[in-house]
């Protein structure tokens, strides 16, 4: 019966090449997993005889290689430069508190210290007591604010931080003044020597975002460089060009307009004054502006717009040039051979550029190139300012006034 009932099954065709086709593939999976069961060793061999094959010892760093058609392993000719016992020690205590900032974990342990040499190095000595501007914050003309060290104007007519915390310099009759301000400093810790390389008399503005930017000011100042603000802060390509968490926008509420403007204040202690950047467009704005510039007034700072104009008005000055706003190095000598011509006919002239390395470079090449000529001379950004005469006391009678101007007489504080 059994035999009767076996031969009376139907089997489809379907289902003989449904059953086919997973045996196919069964076998096709098996063949694939033992071949690759084999391939690290298939791999390491061809590597060996080959002399591809390296293997680097983690605890002494050293590398050992295979010769072509040898599997004896050879020290390699080179190796790495391995920290000492001792330095290991203290790099892992170092890791131990390190985070890397792109994954937020903690650096692997047990690995020797490969010893590199950094994209910067440290920020120049300086030890000229002559060359070095009023150390900041100078008491007279400073004033704490909400945890802030802000500038201020102080008890005498001269006693301003555009004045004091500015670099002497000595006014002639018939000078043609060159003014030459970096603007972005600090930004790169690179452009710092090269800074340094420059004339004295090159004035230096500083971002409020580099990183230990009161160190690095402080050490420019030592040099005895001449150094601004860089005020960050809305221009016409705004929104998409951002000026920051401290940028200066004029849809910001008054209130907080002020406290951007003392945090910058408060982080560039020892600035002569403050610039706008090129494309600014809160000068336009008058009903922003207004309050904007009557603070930074009040508290005896200058004001520079890279923004250039017609006429300087507001007490506000507009630069004549600027020297890079295209980053190729056939651009910045063009405009560097119009400078040479611009300044043997003009009495004032104020170029603001980039600290890019690039453009440090070739002004450093220009300058030995290329010295000014009398009349011509390289003066700090304060110097293409007028002093300004206070108002006289309440008491005293205001007909006949306080002379002429103190422009010639600009300078710092002795």
């Amino acid at each position: 019966m059994a035999g009767l009932t076996i031969a009376r099954l139907r089997f489809s065709p379907g289902l003989l090449a449904l059953g086919g086709l997973c045996t196919v593939m069964t076998l096709a999976i098996l063949l694939a997993l033992f071949h690759l069961g084999g391939l690290a060793s298939t791999e390491t061999n061809r590597a060996t005889t080959q002399g591809q094959r390296a293997i680097i010892d983690p605890v002494s760093g050293e590398v050992t290689l295979a010769e072509p058609g040898k599997k004896l392993l050879t020290k390699a000719t080179t190796g790495f430069d391995v920290a000492t016992e001792e330095e290991s020690r203290k790099a892992r205590i170092a890791a131990d508190t390190t985070q890397v900032a792109s994954t937020g974990e903690r650096l692997p342990e047990g690995l020797p210290v490969l010893r590199t040499t950094p994209l910067s190095t440290k920020l120049p000595e300086t030890n000229n007591p002559l060359a070095s501007l009023v150390p900041a914050p100078a008491p007279e003309i400073s004033e704490q604010v909400e945890g802030l060290v802000l500038p201020r104007r102080g008890d005498g007519p001269d006693e301003t931080p555009a004045l004091i915390y500015a670099r002497h310099f000595k006014a002639e009759p018939g000078q043609h003044r060159l003014s030459i301000v970096i603007s972005g400093a600090g930004i790169s810790a690179q452009s710092i020597p090269l800074i340094m390389a420059l004339p004295k008399d090159v004035t230096v503005a500083f971002s409020p975002y580099a990183l230990d930017v009161t160190t690095q000011i402080n050490t420019l100042r030592s040099a005895g460089y001449e150094v601004w603000s860089d005020l960050p802060a809305m221009t016409a390509r705004f929104p998409q060009d951002d000026p920051g968490p401290l940028g200066l926008v004029a849809t910001l509420p008054k209130e907080e307009l002020i406290r951007r403007l003392h945090t910058v204040m408060g982080v560039m202690i020892g600035s002569v004054g403050m610039i706008l950047p090129d494309h600014e467009v809160l000068t336009a704005k008058h009903a922003v502006f207004s309050a904007l510039s009557a603070e930074i007034d009040a508290r005896g700072l200058a004001l520079l717009s890279a923004q250039s104009a017609q006429v300087n008005n507001d007490g506000i000055r507009h630069a004549d040039a600027i020297l890079d706003p295209i980053p190729d190095e056939t651009a910045i000598k063009a405009a560097l051979a119009v400078l040479n011509a611009s300044i043997a006919t003009q009495e004032h002239l104020i170029v603001v550029t980039s600290a890019r390395p690039q453009t440090l470079v070739l002004l450093q090449r220009w300058f030995k190139e290329h010295p000014l000529e009398t009349p011509a001379v390289l003066a700090p950004l304060s110097a293409q300012f007028p002093g300004r005469t206070p108002p006289p006391p309440v008491e005293e009678p205001t007909s006949g006034g306080h002379g002429g101007s103190k422009e010639e007489s600009s300078g710092g504080h002795h």
